[in-house]
């Protein structure tokens, strides 16, 4: 994932977080670049972390979000969202 997708997923889920009612949660990027010797090629690998504990009440806001987040396809997404 290059910067400027990076960017569109993390707008995009903060537009999903906002649609479901769940503000306030915090999404991290992570980036890890591995350069093996011997290698050809650096393993450069991102992620977007999305975490936050809710009040039980919002347990139906955190599954409806949960899975409008499985629906966009983005790829090295973890939702740590729970209530």
């Amino acid at each position: 994932m290059n910067a400027e997708q990076r960017t569109a997923c993390i707008k995009a889920i903060a537009e999903l977080l906002k649609k479901h009612n769940l503000e306030g949660a915090k999404i991290s990027a992570d980036r890890e670049c591995v350069c093996p010797i011997g290698a050809d090629a650096i393993q450069d690998d991102s992620s977007l972390t999305i975490e936050k504990n809710f009040p039980f009440d919002k347990k139906a806001d955190v599954d409806a979000f949960k899975e409008a987040l499985k629906e966009t396809g983005y790829q090295g997404v973890k939702a740590a969202v729970a209530c």
